[in-house]
C-alpha cells in the first residue's frame, strides 16, 4: 500500500484517521504479526471510511480511549477503580472539550459514564 495513492484523499473529512488507519494496515501486513490495536475517537472516521474497511480485516479491533483505560484497569496499570472512574471524567472533558454543550451531549455523556462504570465494575468483580 506504502507509495500507491490513498483512497479518501480529499479536503476535509477524516484524511488523518484513514491515512493512520492504512498505514496500521500496511504495516500489520508486512510484519505478519496477525492482531491489531487500532485506537480513535474520531466519530466520523468511526462512521465513515474506517468503520466500513475494519469488518474486512479481522486481525483488527478498533478501541476507543475509553477501552484503552478499561485494559489498563483490567491489567492494573491503573491501580484502583477510583482512579479508573476520575480518569474517565477527565477523558469525558477533553473529548467534549470543543462541542457545543447541550442536553443531548450531556445525555450522550451520561449514558457513556454509565456504561464505563458497569464495564468498571464487571472488571472490579472479576481482579478486585
Amino acid at each position: 500500500m506504502v507509495g500507491q495513492v490513498l483512497p479518501q484523499r480529499k479536503k476535509g473529512g477524516s484524511r488523518g484517521e484513514v491515512d493512520n488507519f492504512i498505514l496500521s494496515i500496511d504495516l500489520l501486513h508486512h510484519t505478519k504479526k496477525g492482531a491489531m490495536v487500532y485506537i480513535t475517537d474520531d466519530k466520523k472516521a468511526i462512521k465513515g471510511k474506517i468503520g466500513e474497511w475494519i469488518p474486512a480485516f479481522p486481525g483488527v479491533q478498533m478501541w476507543t480511549s475509553y477501552d484503552v483505560l478499561l485494559f489498563l484497569y483490567a491489567h492494573n496499570v491503573i491501580p484502583t477503580k477510583a482512579i479508573a472512574v476520575n480518569l474517565i471524567r477527565d477523558l469525558n472533558a477533553v473529548t467534549t472539550k470543543y462541542e457545543p454543550r447541550s442536553e443531548e451531549l450531556t445525555a450522550r455523556i451520561q449514558k457513556l459514564v454509565t456504561q464505563v462504570r458497569d464495564k468498571i465494575e464487571k472488571v472490579s468483580s472479576i481482579f478486585g
